[in-house]
């Protein structure tokens, strides 16, 4: 199923930073063209990763590289400024933070893209789309916002076997909610953050929600 759409617009996310390897999630939001997390490509006011790597719809074999469409390779990363300057406004660490985005652009197969191999890409929205505009009750907490919403990602602790934890998709879906937080470093000026209960642990960073 994951070879389908909407599955095979996520994909798993290789990269090599300061020598050591990682692994996160993604997802096209273009033909060719993935959005992830900062972290998954940068270090919080440190060192950008020199080799970043795509596969949509990655399978069971992902730590082979498997997958229908291949392993697609990053050609210019997109990381905002003050991230990798370690200065954003508004955080709290390099996780932690409203700037922990980046997009990645892949390069060309003999002229093809993802989506012209039969990938598809998923339309993208900010400032909560999708979620509720109202305040409203969450159990004890006065929750912002509240929204409905499924992951996909691959998560380094849930696999289809107990051999295989972090090498196949897994879809979660939770009610969430947005809380203002404070910054516990830096400026301490608060910024938006998701809370929902079913996040996926380690490796799932980046994943499409």
């Amino acid at each position: 199923i994951t070879s389908s759409k909407p599955y095979n617009a996520s994909g798993k996310i290789y990269f090599n930073l300061n020598g050591n390897g990682y692994v996160c999630s993604g997802a096209l939001i273009g033909k060719a063209l993935v959005s992830t997390a900062a972290h998954c490509v940068a270090e919080f006011g440190g060192n950008v990763a020199d080799a970043v790597y795509f596969i949509p719809a990655a399978t069971s074999s992902s730590g082979n590289f498997g997958g229908p469409l291949g392993v697609w390779t990053a050609k210019k990363l997109y990381i905002p400024a003050c991230y990798t300057a370690g200065d954003c406004t508004s955080n709290a660490g390099g996780v932690v933070n409203e700037n922990d985005i980046a997009l990645f652009t892949l390069k060309l197969k003999q002229g093809d893209t993802p989506y012209d191999r039969g990938a598809h890409f998923l339309n993208y929205g900010w400032n909560n789309v999708g979620f509720t505009n109202n305040d409203d009750p969450f159990g004890i907490i006065s929750a912002d916002k509240r929204g409905q919403i499924t992951t996909l990602g691959y998560p380094a602790a849930i696999g289809d076997k107990s051999s295989n934890r972090g090498g196949s998709m897994i879809r979660t879906d939770s009610l969430a909610f947005v809380n203002n937080e404070s910054a516990t470093i830096g400026s301490g000026n608060t910024f938006d953050q998701y809370y929902w209960g079913s996040g996926q642990s380690g490796g799932s960073s980046g994943s499409a929600v």
